[in-house]
């Protein structure tokens, strides 16, 4: 790609005062080398919804995935900012994930005015579903994250690049 450093020439960056494995790096290939991650929150390259439904029973499972189907027909046509939503289906282990992608925090607002979505989500309680989520924001390229190179590329979501932001001040 034009104007890409390579991460050979950039090398992943080492850093020796890193407090144990909470921060999440691996040993490189040099001995006595940590690659630390370089994450660096950019909420405008787009946001990942996941949702985990753990059914303890098969009815319950079947129930949520045929809810899913419909809602997800209804978010697309009324949320501007939601790029996309699939499901992750473990029939074995009843469980289910929602995966959506959206081009803003403020996007995901919008799933308040979707009447499906509403009334779908008191559904988990009354079949004695429990549930879990997290909001995940963009923190850069991938390069840059893992390898500390100062490559940096838009948002496979959005398109948004870092030079964004600056070029508006």
């Amino acid at each position: 790609m034009p104007g890409e450093t390579s991460t050979r020439l950039d090398g992943p960056r080492s850093d020796p005062q890193r407090l144990g494995s909470a921060a999440g790096g691996r040993v490189g290939r040099r001995a006595g080398r940590r690659l630390t991650p370089q994450l660096e929150l950019a909420p405008a390259g787009g946001q990942l919804v996941v949702t985990h439904f753990h059914c303890q029973h098969r009815a319950a499972l079947v129930i949520l995935h045929l809810l899913h189907r419909r809602v997800k027909r209804e978010v697309r046509r009324k949320v501007d900012g939601c790029l996309g939503v699939t499901t992750l289906t473990d029939w074995r282990r009843g469980d289910l994930r929602s995966i959506s992608l959206w081009r803003n925090v403020e996007d995901i607002y919008q799933m308040g005015e979707v009447s499906s979505h509403v009334l779908a989500a008191r559904v988990p309680g009354r079949l004695q579903v429990s549930t879990q989520s997290g909001v995940f924001s963009y923190v850069g390229d991938w390069r840059r994250v893992l390898f500390g190179s100062s490559y940096t590329d838009g948002s496979p979501l959005t398109g948004w690049r870092p030079e964004d932001d600056n070029g508006g001040s």
